[in-house]
């Protein structure tokens, strides 16, 4: 246990709180069991060890484990904590819980047992915290923890305080809001590095081996968090792998089941399960028309890369700009609001809002004469009416 104090000190002393993520400060602390998913790489573990920092406790009362530690090779979660307990423990951070095996029974035993003890835990996005007998659902408050917004990187960035808006606020005062950020700063020379760079909070450490690490963390998810979270065979794997590289390329792209099974000579249920696989890791985004069709065996009509970053990571060659404003949009958008695919027009939003996206010449006619229709436009600082510049929707959280 004394192994265990030293390591989390350490990590909790190295820790930066200059900047916390927006998830942060919408997290209610005082809950008994809080999960935190998310993406690999978007910043769960530096929220653990901020958190503790932020408390100022004696190390022996707030401990920080990861589950990926050898320790728990010999020794169970459940008598480490029992003596963390003892020890005058109130406070317990749970670090990649997926690495362990049976951590939601573990986690649910440690809850029951341990009345006075306040666990958060962090997971791969791709846990279903519902799943099978240990079923946490009832028992945890959880939070799905984005990649950075465009506001968030602007922020750290040139270290400025920007705020959230909503969309309604967007879509009512967007020529003032756009005045306003793009007063502060270069707006669409630091647009074009976001999406090249940006949505993983460790472009920080490294931009030179950013793509790198990028490609690296998308490895670890296929071999790592899918193996060990799903069970993914060896044969499955390669297969998937085979399968990402595909929809790297074409992105977005309308699916025909049929040709992609074809082509990649797997079966269309596994075309449908290697679907939500990637969707659930936050690899790819689905889109649907009908939000009744959004369910794991349903064919998606459309499908991208999770954000711009991977798209430069990924694909090769330069990204094509229509697609990259997409990916942009959806992915900005959709943490907060239904996104379903549109007809004649790109997006529909919560039922409400129609979207196109495109540069900043294009035309309106598949908006024409319908409420509620705008345009989500690139290479523009602001707008007028209907035309919003594109980056004014990394606002949105």
């Amino acid at each position: 246990m004394e192994r265990l104090i030293r390591f989390s000190v350490l990590r909790i002393r190295q820790t930066d709180t200059s900047f916390t993520r927006y998830l942060y400060s919408d997290i209610d602390w005082g809950e008994r069991l809080i999960g935190i998913l998310g993406a690999r790489g978007t910043g769960k573990t530096t929220m653990l060890l901020q958190r503790i920092k932020h408390q100022h406790v004696d190390p022996e009362v707030a401990l920080y484990l990861s589950l990926d530690d050898p320790w728990f090779q010999e020794h169970s979660l459940i008598d480490t904590t029992e003596d963390f307990v003892n020890r005058g423990g109130r406070f317990l951070y749970l670090d990649e819980v997926h690495k362990y095996p049976g951590w939601a029974a573990s986690v649910k035993t440690l809850y029951d047992t341990f009345i006075g003890l306040h666990i958060v835990f962090t997971g791969s996005s791709i846990l279903e915290l519902q799943k099978g007998d240990a079923d946490l659902s009832r028992r945890v408050v959880s939070y799905h923890l984005e990649g950075m917004s465009f506001r968030e990187y602007l922020n750290v960035t040139e270290n400025l305080k920007l705020s959230p808006v909503t969309l309604e606020q967007l879509l009512g005062n967007h020529l003032n809001i756009a005045q306003e950020i793009s007063g502060q700063t270069i707006i669409l020379k630091a647009f074009q590095n976001y999406l090249r760079q940006g949505y993983y909070p460790f472009f920080l450490e490294n931009q030179e081996t950013y793509h790198l690490k990028l490609m690296n963390t998308i490895m670890q998810v296929l071999e790592t968090d899918l193996m060990q979270v799903v069970h993914l065979k060896v044969e499955s794997l390669n297969k998937l792998k085979g399968f990402l590289n595909v929809i790297a390329e074409i992105v977005p792209f309308q699916p025909n089941i049929s040709e992609l099974a074809h082509k990649i000579q797997i079966s269309r249920p596994m075309i449908y399960q290697f679907l939500d696989y990637l969707h659930r890791s936050c690899v790819i985004q689905l889109i649907y028309q009908d939000s009744k069709g959004m369910k794991k065996l349903e064919k998606p009509d459309k499908i991208y890369l999770n954000n711009p970053n991977l798209l430069f990571c990924m694909a090769s060659g330069n990204p094509d700009k229509g697609t990259l404003r997409e990916t942009f949009f959806v992915n900005q958008v959709r943490p907060n609001y239904q996104i379903k695919y549109g007809k004649p027009f790109d997006f529909w939003v919560d039922n409400r809002y129609a979207f196109e996206i495109g540069g900043k010449n294009k035309k309106t006619s598949q908006l024409q004469n319908r409420d509620n229709a705008f345009l989500a436009l690139d290479d523009i600082e602001t707008g007028s009416q209907n035309r919003i510049p594109l980056w004014l929707f990394g606002f949105l959280y």
